[in-house]
């Protein structure tokens, strides 16, 4: 078995995850105390970026991100309606 190309698991619990937003944007917000190791689990795992003024790390809220942090898919427009029952409509 090749191993080199396998990544360690994901250790959610290891981070505080919150949805917001940074610069108009929706992200996902992964706050924890420093350690480098926590940092490279999350940039092999992630395109995440440092936030200098809300001094936290966020990644974009994707469906491939939200799979990752365990969160539930963000369900807007016509997908919402699809979910309505009839008789709510």
């Amino acid at each position: 078995m090749d191993t080199q190309n396998t990544k360690p698991a994901f250790d959610l619990s290891r981070y505080q995850i919150l949805l917001g937003q940074h610069r108009d944007r929706n992200v996902i917000w992964l706050k924890f105390d420093y350690d480098k190791t926590l940092i490279e689990m999350l940039r092999l795992h992630t395109k995440a970026t440092w936030s200098a003024s809300q001094k936290a790390w966020y990644v974009a809220d994707n469906a491939h991100n939200r799979n990752l942090c365990n969160i539930g898919p963000n369900i807007t427009g016509k997908e919402v309606l699809a979910k309505i029952s009839a008789v709510n409509l």
